[in-house]
């Protein structure tokens, strides 16, 4: 079948049309209507409309993850950096430089002689422009490229997706016809090929069959991306109409737009040949969700449920937002505490100052003509003179707090990032992907970490496990470590492993024992009436299992037979048997093929 076509009942591969007769659950206690008009805590959308048949309006399939636009950045960033105890403490400092007064540094110094005012913050019209300021919009700057770097990223991934292609049926000619991602629509039919990314929520209206004879109405999705499971799930579709996907017209109503991934309820209205409407049920195992890949089914037609932000793994994310690591907050705590010292020595710096003012008699030094002490005082008031005092002292001693502090730990983070992503000890050979820092602000809280808590092994392991040793008929096969480090602890010799060249190398296992490849040896091919145990053991491993084999390729461009296991230990088992002879090769209803 051609990628354009559209399964029929002539083809020689017919689709299945999907309907599930078994119950599932609702969306809620409330039944869903089966007039025309759906409740409002349903979406209702139609399969090829007709008439006055109209849905929505929904949102598009395109997705924003990046936290800033062009027009955003700049107050968004402005507050996030003011959000910073530091950045708005030097803010401040900025703000009291200006005061010619109490002024340390005069700044760059404004004279306004037409419109000069004497008073007792702008002496002479004169008014100081911070020479901090400068500093502090290039820490700011600094600041701002690192967050552009960061946010780049978080543009060029929803560009990505956003560009991707998929194939969507015609309504007026049932042809295939490709469109961006982004331009997908709720209500239009898209055909996913086998190792292909579903564009969005879909419902599945049709998938291909293997055994015309014996249709088995399923495909397998995998869902690594959703729920970081990497075996394969099930999709089953109970009921079978062999008719164009393209002429199908029915109606959905399924429950709004959520973030629960794991299940999905509503109902599906298909027109029958005799013009009886089909109510079937809709659940979580007939739903193919965004970000989803098609495996093992060579095609799949699928109606789009929801769209961009409505689909489930949007739902579910997290809208981006400023990320404070604990280093952040330790941080600010740190300077709360050097800003209440720095207060207690300007206050009694400034005490000190007024004291020795009155006892010395300075403002009459200060006022005469010409002064005879270099003390400048405008009052004599005692209160004015105290916070001039508190002020000058506070700006001599600003810098007990860096004004390079923040930019210091962001600087350090992004060369840590960038380290982190060249190391060869966190790249994963299989997919060729090295490791991606996303948000580099949580660097340092990777060693934060004191307890694990997890529900199996194989999420603190690699996972993978190796067919070592087995015991058949009361015998024990396979040298292995158990084994050498049980004669190691009883004080015995330890024998050397012979290296076995019998059989071809299976990944997950790893078995030397010439003993059981001899027993082997003479099992008869052609009957199976004479078998060993041995023989019946391995048989046993081939084929009383839920794994689901697959056609790849492998680095060199040949064709292999890969094994999609949800346990390890399956992995292991069947790969086994495949080293011993016996190979699983596909799976029908209620037949295994074993070679």
């Amino acid at each position: 079948m051609g990628q354009g076509d559209v399964p029929t009942a002539g083809t020689a591969a017919p689709g299945t049309a999907y309907r599930e007769i078994t119950k599932s659950p609702k969306p809620s206690s409330a039944e869903i209507t089966t007039d025309n008009a759906a409740p409002s805590e349903y979406r209702q959308l139609y399969l090829n409309p007709r008439g006055n048949e109209v849905h929505g309006p929904f949102c598009t399939n395109v997705v924003i993850t990046s936290k800033y636009t062009v027009w955003s950045f700049l107050p968004k960033f402005t507050v996030e950096s003011f959000a910073k105890l530091a950045n708005a403490y030097f803010l401040v400092v900025s703000a009291l430089q200006c005061i010619p007064a109490i002024s340390n540094t005069n700044g760059f110094v404004v004279v306004d002689d037409a419109h000069a005012r004497r008073s007792f913050f702008s002496p002479d019209g004169m008014c100081s422009i911070p020479s901090s300021l400068p500093v502090l919009l290039f820490i700011l700057a600094v600041d701002g490229t690192l967050a552009i770097i960061e946010d780049r990223r978080r543009h060029l991934a929803d560009e990505e997706a956003n560009s991707a292609k998929c194939n969507v049926v015609n309504r007026s000619t049932g042809a295939l016809e490709t469109i961006l991602w982004s331009a997908l629509q709720v209500g239009q039919i898209v055909k996913l090929d086998n190792r292909g990314t579903a564009p969005a929520d879909l419902l599945i209206l049709a998938v291909h069959e293997v055994d015309v004879d014996h249709k088995a109405g399923i495909c397998y999705v995998e869902t690594k991306s959703l729920d970081g499971e990497t075996n394969l799930k099930l999709r089953t579709l109970e009921v079978q109409t062999e008719v164009e996907v393209s002429a199908l017209h029915g109606r959905v109503e399924c429950e709004q737009p959520n973030k629960a991934i794991s299940r999905f309820a509503g109902s599906f209205f298909v027109d029958q040949h005799d013009g009886y409407i089909a109510n079937d049920p809709i659940s979580i195992k007939n739903i193919l969700l965004r970000g989803c890949q098609l495996r093992n089914t060579e095609w799949m037609y699928g109606l789009v449920l929801n769209t961009g932000p409505d689909t489930k793994i949007m739902q579910s994310s997290a809208k981006p937002v400023a990320k404070w690591s604990s280093i952040n907050g330790q941080v600010n705590r740190m300077i709360q505490w050097l800003l209440l010292l720095l207060v207690l020595l300007c206050a009694g710096s400034a005490t000190a100052y007024v004291f020795w003012d009155n006892t010395f008699n300075a403002y009459a030094c200060a006022t005469a003509v010409p002064p005879t002490c270099y003390l400048s005082l405008e009052t004599n008031s005692a209160v004015q003179r105290w916070f001039v005092g508190f002020g000058q002292y506070f700006l001599l001693m600003y810098q007990i707090i860096p004004v390079s502090l923040y930019v210091t730990i962001s600087t350090v983070m992004f060369l840590q990032a960038i380290f982190m992503s060249w190391d060869l000890d966190m790249y994963f050979e299989e997919l060729d992907v090295r490791m991606i820092v996303r948000t580099m602000g949580l660097n340092e809280e990777l060693g934060q970490i004191s307890y694990v808590f997890s529900d199996k092994t194989g999420t603190l392991t690699c996972n993978v496990m190796e067919f070592r040793k087995c015991s058949i008929n009361g015998v024990s096969y396979g040298l292995g470590t158990t084994e050498i480090a049980a004669l190691k602890r009883k004080g015995l010799p330890v024998p050397e492993v012979p290296v076995s060249k019998k059989g071809a190398k299976v990944p997950y296992v790893n078995f030397e024992d010439p003993r059981l490849h001899q027993k082997l040896t003479a099992i008869p091919l052609n009957s199976s009436t004479n078998w060993t145990k041995e023989a019946e053991f391995f048989l046993h491993l081939a084929i009383c299992h839920t794994v689901i084999p697959e056609q790849a390729t492998d680095k060199h461009g040949d064709a292999v037979l890969r094994y999609s296991a949800s346990s390890p230990d399956e992995q292991a088992l069947v790969s086994a048997a495949k080293f011993f002879g016996f190979a699983f090769e596909s799976r029908g209803l209620g037949v295994a093929r074993v070679r």
